[in-house]
């Protein structure tokens, strides 16, 4: 009776073991949705950087930066909506990593645009110094937030036997 037990039990936790959620899957989704988040940030930054000093083109970045901020959300659902893990910091991470860019989104870009359409004529000087300050706040931010889903990530790699590329 005693060895029935011990098989029973043994047999329970390796079936609930292999159930359980791949690690490296959970990695690569969050890594992709990250990796794709990035992405729409180059799309956004490039259509910025051609609207520069072209009033006729501010449409066409609050529509970049509207796109954005909707994709932005939708790869927050998506990292919600991954399975849990024993240890959800990673995903935590790459969710705060989200909501902190739709707030530079909001704040930073959306004043960029405000500035950075106008026409040489209209641009001052201070504006000009002003959208500096937004370039360096945006990369400064954007660096932080990088800078500690990296260190998550790589906690979670180490935790989980993980080699990251």
């Amino acid at each position: 009776m005693k060895k029935l037990t011990t098989l029973l039990f043994t047999s329970t936790i390796l079936f609930l073991i292999s159930c359980g959620v791949d690690p490296l899957k959970y990695h690569d989704q969050i890594e992709t949705a990250h990796e794709k988040l990035i992405q729409e940030q180059e799309k956004l930054e490039k259509v910025l950087n051609e609207a520069t000093g072209k009033p006729d083109q501010k449409a066409v970045a609050v529509k970049q930066l509207d796109a954005f901020k909707t994709r932005i959300n939708g790869l927050i659902d998506t990292v919600q909506k991954v399975e849990k893990l024993d240890d959800d910091a990673f995903k935590n991470a790459f969710i705060a990593y989200a909501k902190e860019m739709l707030q530079i989104a909001n704040n930073e870009y959306k004043q960029a645009i405000e500035i950075g359409t106008l026409s040489d004529e209209q641009m001052t000087e201070e504006k000009e110094k002003k959208e500096q300050e937004l370039i360096e706040t945006i990369n400064k931010k954007f660096q932080q937030l990088d800078n500690d889903l990296q260190k998550s990530q790589g906690e979670f790699a180490a935790k989980h036997n993980i080699t990251l590329q």
